[in-house]
């Protein structure tokens, strides 16, 4: 594994390097793009054009409030804006700006929300690919079969030391969601269900993975026990899982 994929000759800027975990991460841009242009046109909301102008719209968003809120980590304070990013920072500011484009559009948020949340998990899956090329978001020291070994100097990782995949289980753990999601699409029980679940399923499973990370860049609360993820996973999982609850109770007393 290596952070760079290529070298690329730039006019008037010369050679520029392209880094895997960019390449991915537009890779799984893309991706979204066709996904959400399809469930837009299955669900009728809103043009193809309209959808592939908030996808972009939503990516650009997500991407600045995923560097903007590593700012509020202890690494970020002192490496900068463009040192790294926040994952759950990329996911809320996203949905922030698919509501307000529904709105703007004239369009119930939740439906939007909803036609977004399987594309929404693309760019994070194969980001985390990148992740896995760059050594960064790397896990805790392991003697296990699957330990991997980073050899790379320009990796963040720790080098000759056998590491858990963490960025492969977070990109598993998110194929499996993207999955769940595009099958819960044709029969959700409520407007939201699906952005629920992204939001919900998504803070259980980074909070068991963040027990394996052995990276210290996310920073830490309670006394070091928790990490800075897993407190945002708890808060968000105290907001979606009742919210949750109580829309499909209210579902399931609807008379017929």
């Amino acid at each position: 594994m290596q952070p760079i994929a290529f070298d690329m000759h730039v006019p008037f800027l010369g050679t520029v390097p392209v880094g895997w975990y960019g390449l991915l991460t537009l890779s799984g841009v893309l991706a979204a793009l066709v996904v959400a242009r399809a469930e837009v046109r299955r669900v009728g909301i809103l043009t193809p054009r309209q959808a592939t102008d908030a996808v972009m719209i939503t990516a650009l968003a997500s991407l600045v409030c995923g560097h903007l809120t590593f700012l509020l980590t202890p690494a970020g304070g002192t490496a900068g804006i463009r040192a790294g990013s926040v994952l759950f920072g990329a996911i809320f500011g996203g949905a922030a700006t698919v509501a307000g484009l529904a709105l703007y559009h004239r369009v119930r948020p939740a439906e939007l929300l909803d036609a977004a949340a399987p594309a929404g998990v693309l760019p994070p899956l194969l980001g985390r690919l990148g992740c896995f090329m760059a050594g960064c978001c790397y896990g805790t020291p392991t003697g296990s079969a699957i330990g991997v070994t980073f050899t790379d100097p320009a990796a963040p990782a720790p080098r000759g030391i056998p590491l858990h995949p963490t960025q492969l289980y977070e990109a598993a753990f998110l194929l499996a969601l993207f999955l769940l999601l595009q099958w819960r699409r044709r029969r959700r029980a409520f407007p939201g269900e699906l952005a629920l679940l992204y939001v919900g399923v998504y803070s259980i499973g980074r909070f068991v993975l963040e027990f394996l990370r052995g990276d210290e860049i996310r920073g830490f609360v309670a006394g070091g026990r928790l990490s800075l993820s897993q407190a945002v996973a708890l808060a968000s999982l105290a907001v979606t899982a009742p919210l949750y609850a109580i829309l499909r109770a209210r579902v399931a007393g609807r008379p017929a």
